[in-house]
């Protein structure tokens, strides 16, 4: 518990710490080009407080409470410069800095210290607390005692200092601009909150406005006004009256940046927003996960936030995700942003420090494992396993047996460590490629421009049959070609796997008596294959159709080809639609083959960036098989943007309103009406992690028919589940509104519903 109570408020004082340096945007909005790691940690020194760091010309000045001293790190090799004696264990820090002068509170002194390379240098002391520090130019403004002062920041004296009414405390950072200072304080007696414009040289008030409240605790001023955020609005005040210029509803208890031209807000949900400064308009929304902590860092290109303890790299421009930056095992937020460099923290106050440095070693991809054979027509992509040495884009080639390539797969920027990708057996027209042995190429570039090709020849892909194919009684040779020694008599019926072929011989890999051949066969000796060309048949006095797979042949194109849906193919043939067809399977096509097409009724819906059809479905609160249906779609191919969809009309579920109560919770509430606490969350568009408040109004859904919960097990498929408990998949996927090209995960709770 005090572990917690200790993390809660060390968070909460470098929230103060990082709002009281709001107003310097010019600090962080610098160019990122970063590709070097180093991890600050606490093997370096055991106490120190890495939440209260300050970071300056690739110097961490990092305060220790329980050490007394302050520890200055060089950020490139996590070398120590130079320790400071402080003698501060009997009080909280407060600790900024500018160019190479550190300012910290300790035992009821503000010292001023200067970094002369090899050690610190006391420049002046002041016997009194200051709080939330703000730094501009050669003045130092704070709070301290009910006052606000102006300190000379080079000798500590002080230039003057206002007297705030009784009962007045400071609530917020402090803005500097058109030569004023900006700040809110709190009134919590009288319940008043006072925003306040005081000249920066003659200390006197120009204007005071209560038009904010208990949350305007972020000041920003830029052109001439003065950006404040409120409990759920942003605001605008004119600097030079007070006078409130505009707002805009956001969310509860949100964040927000700035830059020349954009206001950028993070809410506590996961959600990034873009609005345009002059007009309000919402210019983007990304959703970065389902919860996200600390600061919102911009740079000239990109927005770097947390995103479910992932940081992301969100593009400026458009919010699309440029890329993340992970450590395994590890939960961690940018901190800040300076000289060039990324500043991270971990949830135990580890720094990760991010420059761009002189690289000029070339990233290793190291291929681990591909199949030694597979068939497009029967089996899974292949599974390709690469290990790389640090981040990096790659890009992959897959060549045939004479060294051509035959499809190209750019992967982008890939996270160090071990990758996995796969290949479908096509080429890049996404025609099935011949049989053969085929190898892979890596065009490897890290983030500082260095690029490597990695080819390991060695490690070859067969593409072939696996299973069906027969021979009548023949002899195998050790070649192509009549020339060659005789390997083995393989006898009549055998199955062989057919791994390459030139103009009448067959590579051929094959089992007798328990020993492995591989050897070449006459293609005339071939009996069967695993891949034949039969035509439908319809058995007589029936409705239904028997058909054979055809080489090319998916789920979806049997179902166009017949007029039914994929799912009454699922159900009448007991299939598990994640697995291929194989080539010479017999599918039960099912009597509805023969109905006439109904038309489809609904809303015209166009596909917009980033639409996945899982997506489009939630969006319309209907099944992806009823969109794959009205629009005769292939699942498997990806939307395109300004493509028309048909959104089928549905019937909305009744439901009633219920008064929060004293004592309510969601599960309470919940589990009064019978329903799911997700269901209500959906249809309210709650926060779940927001307390419910006495009077509030919420929709309860009405509850669905008996259901079971099932906890996924190891080896689970979506097919195996529905299989399990006699109903289909779509009814699971839509019972628990899963994206059904996602796996499902050991432990997973998944709802189950009635047959």
């Amino acid at each position: 518990m005090l572990k917690k109570l200790f993390a809660m408020t060390s968070f909460l004082l470098f929230s103060i710490l990082m709002v009281s340096n709001a107003s310097a945007s010019t600090e962080v909005n610098i160019p990122l080009n970063v590709d070097l790691k180093q991890k600050i940690t606490t093997d370096i020194a055991q106490f120190h407080e890495f939440n209260h760091a300050v970071v300056q010309n690739q110097t961490i000045y990092v305060p220790e409470r329980q050490g007394n001293k302050i520890t200055a790190i060089n950020a490139l090799d996590h070398s120590i410069k130079w320790e400071y004696a402080t003698n501060a264990n009997t009080a909280y820090y407060q600790f900024s800095g500018i160019n190479d002068i550190l300012f910290f509170q300790a035992n009821g002194t503000l010292t001023a210290l200067k970094d002369n390379g090899t050690g610190a240098t006391v420049l002046w002391t002041k016997p009194f607390t200051l709080s939330n520090i703000a730094i501009d130019g050669s003045t130092l403004y704070g709070f301290t005692g009910g006052k606000v002062v102006a300190l000379d920041a080079a000798n500590g004296e002080q230039k003057w200092e206002y007297t705030l009414p009784t009962r007045e405390k400071p609530n917020s950072n402090i803005a500097v601009g058109n030569g004023n200072i900006y700040f809110v304080t709190d009134n919590q007696i009288d319940m008043v909150r006072k925003m306040y414009a005081i000249n920066a040289s003659t200390a006197q008030a120009l204007w005071t406005t209560t038009n904010v409240d208990y949350y305007s605790q972020k000041l920003f001023f830029t052109d001439g006004k003065i950006y404040v955020n409120s409990y759920d609005k942003m605001k605008a005040f004119d600097a030079t009256n007070g006078a409130d210029l505009w707002n805009f509803t956001v969310q509860s208890n949100f964040d927000f940046e700035m830059n020349a031209a954009t206001i950028f807000t993070k809410t506590s949900d996961g959600y990034v927003t873009a609005y345009d400064r002059i007009t309000k308009a919402q210019l983007w929304k990304t959703k970065t996960g389902s919860n996200t902590r600390g600061p919102i860092i911009l740079t000239p290109s990109y927005i770097i936030v947390n995103g479910d303890s992932v940081i992301k790299w969100l593009d400026i421009y458009n919010g699309q995700l440029a890329r993340t930056m992970t450590e395994p095992g590890v939960n961690y937020q940018p901190y800040t942003a300076v000289d060039g460099a990324l500043v991270a923290m971990d949830s135990s106050y580890n720094l990760y420090y991010y420059a761009a440095a002189n690289d000029t070693v070339k990233p290793v991809l190291t291929l681990d494992s591909v199949p030694n054979r597979f068939s497009p027509y029967e089996s899974n992509p292949a599974q390709l396993n690469f290990y790389l040495s640090e981040d990096a884009y790659v890009k992959m080639t897959v060549k045939n047996s004479q060294g051509q390539a035959v499809r190209t797969s750019d992967f982008g920027l890939l996270n160090s460590g071990w990758n996995y990708k796969t290949w479908d057996g096509k080429d890049d027209s996404g025609q099935v490629v011949p049989y053969g042995a085929y190898t892979l190429s890596f065009e490897v570039k890290d983030l500082s421009g260095n690029t490597t090709i990695s080819e390991n020849t060695a490690k070859k892909m067969n593409v072939a049959d696996i299973k069906g194919t027969t021979v009548t009684e023949t002899i195998s040779r050790k070649g192509a070609g009549t020339t060659y020694d005789v390997l083995a008599t393989i006898p009549s019926g055998t199955q062989v796997t057919i791994l390459d072929e030139t103009t009448d011989w067959f590579k051929v890999n094959f089992t007798i008596n328990s020993t492995i051949y591989e050897g070449y066969v006459q293609k005339s000796v071939v009996a069967t294959r695993s891949n034949p060309n039969p035509q439908p048949t319809t058995p007589a006095g029936t409705n239904s159709v028997i058909y054979t797979v055809q080489s090319g042949d998916t789920l979806w194109k049997v179902a166009q080809k017949f007029n039914v849906t994929t799912q009454a193919i699922v159900d009448a043939n007991n299939l598990d639609p994640a697995k291929y067809l194989s080539v010479g399977q017999k599918l039960t096509i099912p009597g509805q083959a023969a109905q006439p097409e109904q038309p489809v009724t609904g809303t015209t819906y166009t596909v917009q960036s980033g639409d996945t059809l899982w997506k489009v479905a939630q969006k319309f609160n209907v099944t992806t098989q009823a969109i794959v249906d009205a629009n005769k779609l292939d699942p498997t191919k990806y939307l395109y943007v300004g493509q028309k969809l048909t959104i089928p009309t549905v019937a909305q579920p009744a439901q009633t309103t219920y008064v929060v109560q004293s004592g309510d919770t969601l599960w309470k509430v919940a589990q009064k009406f019978g329903v799911t606490t997700q269901a209500i969350i959906d249809a309210n568009k709650l926060d779940p992690t927001q307390y419910l408040y006495v009077g509030q109004k919420l929709i309860i859904p009405v509850a669905p028919p008996a259901t079971t919960t099932y906890s996924v097990q190891s080896g689970d498929t979506l097919w195996k589940v529905a299989q399990k408990f006699g109903v289909t998949t779509q009814a699971i996927v839509d019972a628990n509104k899963l994206d059904p090209t996602k796996y499902l995960y050991i432990g997973q709770k998944l709802i189950i519903p009635a047959k």
